[in-house]
């Protein structure tokens, strides 16, 4: 002899569990994204006290610092390796922004392919500091003959910031076709930058 369980779907033992079911899937869904998040924007610290530096790079990014105070490349990336440098040099009061730009302008055109400056202006950072941002672009062929053929091109950002008789710049620079969603990241690395 069988039983028959009649089901009532509008108890409020059934209600409750129709309630707890969407909460619990929303509270999974809010917890999955918290930890993609925490593992797609992990940083690590890099602090140089010399300089007053204090930044915030990508996890699996290679860290150098003997050409630059900071040299950060996603080296697990094909062709040309998307790059943050941080530099500090000596800014004398008789100097402008314009100047430094204007010779970096000048050493990229007799050393990279194809230098173009695109545009400089003026944007206000985190900080409320004034920067002085120029973009430019240049073809990148490796040094490989096997793979000379194969060229990028690549754009580049410099944010100069001029603070204590300092120049800091900051440069940016990422193969075209992945240049708009990089330049989240280099923002992200730049509003945590302490110098």
């Amino acid at each position: 002899m069988q039983r028959i369980v009649s089901f009532d779907p509008t108890s409020r033992r059934v209600r409750f569990a129709h309630y707890f079911t969407v909460a619990y899937c929303i509270i999974g869904l809010v917890l999955a994204v918290n930890l993609r998040d925490s593992v797609l924007y992990a940083t690590t610290e890099f602090r140089n006290n010399e300089v007053g530096i204090v930044a915030y790079y990508p996890k699996d990014w290679l860290l150098d610092t003997r050409s630059a105070v900071l040299r950060a490349t996603d080296s697990a990336r094909l062709g040309f390796k998307t790059v943050i440098e941080v530099n500090v040099e000596p800014f004398a009061p008789r100097m402008s922004a314009r100047n430094v730009i204007d010779g970096l302008t000048l050493e990229r055109q007799a050393a990279l392919p194809y230098y173009r400056n695109l545009t400089t202006f003026e944007q206000t950072l985190r900080t409320q500091d004034v920067a002085v941002v120029s973009e430019y672009s240049y073809v990148y062929a490796p040094n490989d003959p096997f793979l000379q053929a194969i060229t990028a091109v690549v754009i580049g950002r410099d944010v100069l910031v001029i603070r204590r008789n300092q120049a800091i710049l900051i440069t940016f620079q990422a193969d075209a076709r992945t240049y708009e969603q990089d330049l989240a990241l280099f923002d992200r690395f730049l509003d945590a930058l302490e110098y």
